[in-house]
């Protein structure tokens, strides 16, 4: 397997691991009577039904910065079952089948259906466009023709660990790149990689590292980090007159069956290479000195610390700083 190498910049991993997104997905209360008094941010979508058939009506609510499942009571209130920083959009269309699964329908008309079983939320079929997914059959049907003549092929689906609730954006572009990505020597992804990339596809599609890794049909942003002899990923960015970034992300898979997720980030300063440009700019003389004695000639020393930053932080559905 090849070494995939990221360019990640210090601002990124200030968005990822900082107090924005992880603080905000917090404040979904554990108790409530009703949607308003579940949570301290505004509700910009929500629906209900009975998610664990107990003939309970139970709810699902979301806002800008993050998403919730709540199990209701015989006595009228709701109780926290699972939180995510996944936001999902107030054009999203929500409801919940007679059967308690939730669906949701994107701006984009992609749809997604989470049904609840083995104390999570996971992913058991949707649709994109003329293809319609079922991840509990692992079979995908595409169907083309119109009227008479509309016809339809069933293909196989590559084996896949269960798709949980806010561990994936949703955006079926991803679900399909986890099934034609191939690795060096042919093969499909294996399990574990199938959770990271997804893991960092959701970090991409919601900023959490750097624009011009966020786009994931770019050349580098179509790189992400795996298990096994990947597991760590490594990226180094020069920015001349600026900086010099050097990146190193190591993802471990623990007993829980969460992500610990190590990042360690060394930053080089490189602002003295402005001032010398300026500097012979305005004396031009000294272009033909060497490197050294420019920065003499200048009066500028070159700095020789580096700063390094290491944060540890671990994805269970939400990012959660250490």
């Amino acid at each position: 397997m090849t070494k995939h190498n990221l360019i990640i910049t210090i601002s990124a991993i200030a968005i990822t691991l900082g107090s924005g997104m992880s603080a905000d997905a917090q404040s979904f209360k554990p108790s409530g009577k009703t949607a308003a008094e579940l949570s301290t941010k505004e509700i910009v979508n929500q629906a209900e039904g009975d998610f664990n058939k107990d003939g309970v009506k139970d709810l699902f609510i979301a806002t800008d910065y993050g998403s919730a499942f709540y199990f209701g009571k015989a006595g009228g209130s709701y109780s926290l079952f699972l939180d995510t920083d996944m936001p999902v959009s107030s054009d999203a269309k929500l409801s919940v089948t007679d059967k308690g699964v939730l669906r949701i329908q994107t701006p984009q008309s992609d749809v997604f259906l989470f049904r609840y079983q083995d104390n999570s939320f996971v992913l058991i079929g949707g649709k994109h466009g003329d293809e319609s997914y079922n991840f509990l059959t692992n079979k995908k049907v595409e169907t083309s023709g119109l009227g008479a003549s509309r016809t339809s092929e069933t293909y196989d689906m590559p084996k896949h660990p269960p798709f949980k609730y806010g561990w994936f954006p949703l955006d079926w572009n991803v679900l399909q790149d986890v099934y034609t990505q191939t690795n060096e020597d042919g093969g499909g992804l294996n399990s574990e990689c199938m959770l990271t990339f997804g893991i960092y596809r959701r970090m991409q599609l919601e900023e959490r590292v750097d624009w011009y890794m966020s786009d994931p049909e770019s050349e580098k942003g179509r790189d992400f980090p795996c298990l096994g002899e990947d597991s760590s990923v490594y990226g180094y960015l020069e920015a001349p007159c600026k900086e010099n970034i050097d990146v190193t992300i190591i993802f471990t898979l623990l007993p829980n069956g969460s992500y610990k997720i190590v990042s360690n980030v060394t930053i080089q300063n490189r602002e003295y290479e402005g001032e010398l440009y300026n500097f012979l700019e305005k004396h031009p003389k000294y272009n033909d000195l060497d490197f050294g004695e420019q920065l003499e000639k200048a009066g500028i020393t070159v700095p020789d610390e580096e700063h390094n930053v290491f944060t540890e932080y671990f994805v269970n559905g939400k990012f959660i700083e250490q």
